[in-house]
């Protein structure tokens, strides 16, 4: 493994950690945080491909959960947010 997604997934785990209390209050399983690539993947199609039992739907938060998954979002990956087409469906 390169230094670079080293820091990568060291980066992405800090943040994840940052924000453990609102990952929990999400109530997903725990797969969709385990990588930066299964978080962008879940918010891009609502499910990841290779896991059973993923599919979810953004219309079962609330509006202060969805506002948080927005900041959640938007700190972290700017402006890559635009990529995010079932998260972005919600809106």
């Amino acid at each position: 493994m390169s230094y670079k997604s080293s820091n990568k997934r060291e980066t992405w785990e800090s943040y994840c950690s940052k924000h453990s209390d609102f990952i929990d209050e999400l109530n997903l399983n725990e797969w969709v945080f385990d990588s930066e690539n299964n978080f962008r993947e879940f918010v891009t199609h609502g499910s990841i491909h290779n896991t059973k039992d993923t599919t979810y739907s953004f219309q079962k938060l609330s509006h202060l959960q969805y506002e948080n998954l927005f900041d959640f979002i938007t700190n972290y990956f700017d402006m890559d947010m635009q990529y995010f087409t079932n998260f972005n469906r919600t809106v």
